[in-house]
């Protein structure tokens, strides 16, 4: 969802006026941070639950790293456009995770109305590494994958609002950074 979220606000940053070169000028301190977050995602999305191993073994330290290198990194940025709506939409998913044994909490409703049903079989059979079906006892139960994309739309999914504040921090940052320092001056840009 985060990258179809980025090519749509390139999209609107060309529609705009702006320029992608001016992407390529985009000053990202710690860069290397989100690059070692994604990495570690990575892992953990591709692990393999029924195959014990030192990824799983050790998912929640791995996943405490994910974010600790992302909030490194955002706050490394604080004064970029949009970085303090992204960083706070980080903070909200982190605090879902860290109250539910560092997984985030789904409504399974919620990969229902998606049609994300593999993703709801795999949730409900225990094989979701990072993602777990709420219960009567699951902690804040509202910052938790609750909100849902359905078809027609591409790709269809199940979200939380620090996803949804994680992709208005990136339009942000996307639309400054194209429009660049001349068109923010001019209050064009956010």
């Amino acid at each position: 969802m985060m990258a179809l979220g980025l090519v749509l606000s390139m999209m609107v940053g060309l529609a705009r006026g702006g320029k992608f070169g001016r992407l390529a000028d985009f000053e990202f301190k710690a860069f290397w941070a989100v690059l070692a977050a994604l990495a570690l995602q990575v892992l953990l999305n591709t692990a393999d639950v029924a195959k014990p191993g030192p990824v799983v073994a050790f998912f929640a330290p791995i996943h405490v790293a994910v974010y600790a290198f992302l909030g490194y990194a955002l706050w490394a940025n604080l004064a970029t456009p949009g970085v303090k709506v992204l960083l706070g939409g980080v903070a909200l998913n982190f605090l879902a995770i860290a109250a539910n044994g560092m997984r985030m909490p789904v409504w399974p409703d919620a990969l229902r109305r998606a049609g994300m049903f593999t993703q709801l079989a795999a949730l409900e059979a225990g094989k979701a590494l990072t993602h777990v079906a709420m219960e009567p006892a699951t902690r804040l139960k509202f910052l938790g994958d609750v909100l849902a994309i359905p078809r027609p739309f591409p790709r269809p999914a199940a979200f939380s609002i620090g996803d949804a504040l994680m992709l208005v921090g990136v339009f942000i940052a996307v639309q400054a950074a194209m429009l660049g320092p001349a068109a923010q001056a001019r209050g064009k840009a956010p």
